[in-house]
């Protein structure tokens, strides 16, 4: 077993561990061809697309399971997250492929939908975001983007700056995932990395940050991009917390608190019926 392969497992075996909130209920389904699972915990007044993180190389539903049931309870919405291919069996674009095709799946029906994602996955939504404006699809009613990393260069202003102060990512992990991913692909490919990517035309965007990680820079850097072409934009940095603190929901007020704010945010901007 690869390095890679073990790390998803301890990761999974981890997450899988931890409690639910009451009520949660997870099923299993297939859209656009790839692998899903949503999650529900009480009444449902809307859908959001999860796009999980662990740097393109690994993490999935299973990993993301908590952070989805707390999301759904709170923002009263079905969650459904892609197990999407990851790097470097599969590098980019085919992790953005299948999101797109699941999101294609899921704008068939043209009900409220909105888009997350988290450190990767916050990547992956603002990369999904561009190809769908790419091809007249319709966007997403609202976007939250966890503590994304946008930047795969390296060069990102935050990482060496927060270095000290970083208690769950590093950079030479960074750099390592980023070479997974890309594969060929020249890394300021704004789909890759999407703080070099034209972000007019976005729909409302909620970027949370934690004040003492190495990515603040890279939310700083998408937070400003988006306003200055006019793009609703709701930026908070939450100092004294860590790489997507929302995963303590439940444990955490702060997680509590964000995630009340993500689902006000997605309430305010949902898509009439």
């Amino acid at each position: 077993m690869t390095d890679r392969a073990q790390e998803r497992l301890d990761w999974e075996a981890l997450a899988m561990a931890e409690p639910l909130p009451e009520g949660t209920v997870i099923a299993d389904l297939t859209l656009g061809g790839v692998a899903c699972e949503t999650v529900t915990c009480g009444p449902v007044q809307g859908r959001l697309l999860l796009l999980h993180g662990g740097g393109y190389v690994s993490g999935s539903p299973r990993t993301h399971r908590k952070l989805a049931a707390w999301l759904a309870q709170i923002a009263r919405l079905q969650v459904i997250t892609p197990d999407y291919r990851l790097a470097p069996e599969h590098p980019f674009p085919a992790g953005l492929d299948d999101a797109l095709a699941v999101w294609q799946a899921l704008r068939a029906d043209p009900g409220p939908l909105a888009l997350a994602g988290d450190s990767a996955g916050g990547g992956l939504a603002l990369a999904l975001m561009l190809a769908i404006k790419e091809r007249g699809l319709m966007p997403p009613d609202s976007a939250a983007l966890l503590s994304p990393w946008a930047d795969l260069t390296g060069q990102g202003p935050s990482l060496s700056v927060r270095a000290a102060t970083e208690t769950i990512i590093t950079q030479d992990g960074l750099n390592g995932a980023a070479r997974d991913y890309a594969g060929e692909k020249d890394l300021r490919h704004p789909q890759i990395s999407p703080v070099f990517a034209d972000l007019t035309g976005l729909p409302p965007l909620l970027i949370d940050v934690a004040g003492d990680e190495i990515l603040l820079g890279d939310a700083a850097l998408i937070a400003a991009h988006a306003q200055a072409v006019g793009v609703v934009t709701n930026f908070r940095v939450w100092p004294g917390l860590w790489h997507v603190w929302h995963h303590a929901a439940g444990q955490e007020p702060a997680a509590d608190a964000a995630l009340a704010r993500i689902a006000q945010f997605i309430d305010s901007h949902r898509r009439p019926v």
